[in-house]
C-alpha cells in the first residue's frame, strides 16, 4: 500500500537522485569562467529548485560564493526580477536575464528586462555551449 511513510520516502530517494545529478553534472563549457567573470556586476542566480536543494548543489559544486543573492523555489521569477531592479536602482533592461526555458524567456520580457537564452544551439550538434557568443552590452562602462 501506498502510505504517507512511502510518500515520503520516495520524495526523499527521489530529490537525493536528482540533487546528485544536477551536482555531478558537466559545466555547460566556460559557464564558471563567464559568472566569475562578471563579479564586480553582483551576479545573482535565480533558479525554480527549491532553495534548500538549490543551496546543496552550488556548495557540491564550489559555486556558492560566486553569487551574492541567490534565490531559489518557492519565487515567482517576474515578480522577483522586479523586485531585484529595485534593489539595484538600474532601469529594467539594464539587468540582464540568462535563462534556459520559455518561462524564464517570458518572465525575462514581461519583467523588461534583457534576456539571453542558454542552451542548446542546433548548429552545434547537442552541445550546451554557443561556440562565438558574443553580447554587445548597451550599457557604458
Amino acid at each position: 500500500p501506498y502510505t504517507p511513510e512511502l510518500e515520503r520516502l520516495c520524495h526523499e530517494r527521489y530529490a537525493a537522485f536528482t540533487t546528485d545529478s544536477v551536482a555531478g553534472a558537466p559545466e555547460i563549457p566556460g559557464a564558471c569562467a563567464f559568472v566569475k567573470s562578471l563579479a564586480a556586476y553582483r551576479p545573482a542566480l535565480l533558479w525554480s529548485t527549491p532553495t534548500a536543494i538549490l543551496l546543496q548543489i552550488l556548495d557540491r559544486r564550489g559555486w556558492r560564493a560566486l553569487f551574492p543573492t541567490i534565490q531559489g523555489a518557492p519565487v515567482d521569477k517576474r515578480a522577483w526580477l522586479k523586485d531585484f531592479q529595485g534593489v539595484l536602482g538600474c532601469p529594467p533592461e539594464e539587468l540582464v536575464f540568462f535563462g534556459d526555458t520559455d518561462e524564464d524567456e517570458e518572465c525575462g520580457r514581461l519583467s523588461g528586462c534583457t534576456f539571453v537564452r542558454v542552451g542548446r544551439d542546433p548548429e552545434y550538434a547537442g552541445e550546451l555551449a554557443i561556440r562565438n557568443f558574443h553580447f554587445q552590452s548597451h550599457i557604458e562602462g
